[in-house]
């Protein structure tokens, strides 16, 4: 944990192998992340109390791989394969009618490897299926802000379907009800889904057709949660948005792919102008915002990933994880190259 002014760092957890997505509690209180299940090759959902005390984990009988907390902070949807005991299981042969049917972490895909979402209340320590068709494979869930609805990614496969899309749907949050298709996109290199501060608009990533989709130019989304057209938002960049955050109701901060770098760019979603957020040879990634900050990761040729504060177009270090190792080594220069080819198009690269 690091303070927004970069003066003070602390260390939540002993390092660990497999622990990973730490999410706040909408009060701040409780720190949620993933963390392997002692001897089981599955993760568990554990909850660390900012008060202090070691972290508990929140009983789920299954392997999670996405989780979000309602705006309330009482409950959390989880998406969840649900572990079989021995006499549960079902006998052999393994029955697959995906085409999708093996995984280098699961194996054969049968019945028992569909992913679906679960909503766990803390109090109680009580959980329910939310969706429980065996036909499709969910996950990556959020809760909308006024807690009443969930959206999330559906599929008849583990992945996009055969024709390269992924549905994503919006269900009521609570047991029992049946979930609306808002939009069918191709599945885009990384997804990600979240709310406008006022609930009207769910934004998320675009792929390309599975012919195309070595060429990685994922594009901003928007879709009205109420029904509607969805419509795109970053097409006149002609480049790749790889990450991006709600940093207020009317703008989404997005860090867009580029030549040899890749930049913090604000998106206006009315109007669609894209205005480029700062300058330089470097990388910005994975960019979230919160109560008007914004934070991103960021490096050079030169550094390892950091979090750093972004505050209009620069950027303020706020974690030095990598500078002891830094510092033991001498780095090579990184030259960056550029070149005619013989038919006269421009080659650009970098020389290490």
């Amino acid at each position: 944990m690091v303070s927004w002014d970069g003066k003070e760092r602390l260390a939540l957890t002993a390092p660990a192998e497999g622990i990973e997505k730490p999410r706040w509690s909408p009060d701040g209180r409780y720190l949620a992340f993933l963390a392997p299940v002692t001897g089981a090759d599955r993760s568990q959902i554990m909850l660390l109390d900012r008060r202090g005390g070691d972290a508990r984990a929140v009983s789920m009988a299954g392997d999670v791989s996405r989780y979000d907390w309602s705006p309330d902070g009482t409950r959390l949807v989880v998406a969840m394969v649900e572990a079989k005991s021995p006499a549960e299981k079902a006998p052999r042969p393994i029955v697959i009618d995906g085409l999708h049917f093996k995984d280098d972490q699961d194996g054969y895909l049968g019945t028992d490897s569909v992913r679906h979402l679960y909503l766990y209340d803390l109090a109680s320590g009580h959980g329910d299926e939310l969706t429980t068709d065996p036909s499709f494979s969910e996950d990556l869930p959020a809760w909308s802000p006024d807690g009443r609805q969930i959206a999330f990614l559906r599929s008849r496969e583990k992945g996009p379907d055969p024709d390269g899309r992924t549905d994503i749907d919006l269900i009521d949050a609570r047991v029992g009800a049946e979930p609306r298709t808002l939009a069918r996109p191709y599945a885009p290199n990384t997804q990600k889904l979240s709310f406008g501060p006022d609930g009207r608009l769910l934004a998320y990533l675009e792929g390309l057709a599975p012919k195309f989709n070595a060429y990685i130019q994922d594009r901003l989304m928007v879709v009205p949660t109420q029904g509607g057209a969805p419509r795109a938002l970053t097409d006149k960049l002609d480049r790749a948005v790889m990450s991006f955050a709600f940093s207020s109701a009317s703008t989404i901060t997005v860090t867009v792919e580029d030549d040899r770098v890749e930049y913090p760019a604000d998106v206006d979603i009315e109007s669609d102008a894209i205005t480029r957020r700062g300058t330089g040879n470097d990388v910005v990634a994975a960019v979230s915002s919160a109560a008007g900050h914004t934070a991103v990761l960021g490096s050079d040729d030169s550094a390892l990933a950091e979090v750093y504060a972004l505050e209009g177009g620069r950027r303020r270090k706020l974690t030095g994880h990598n500078d002891a190792f830094l510092a033991e080594h001498d780095w090579g220069p990184v030259e960056d190259v550029q070149f005619k080819s013989r038919d006269g198009a421009d080659i650009h690269g970098l020389l290490v």
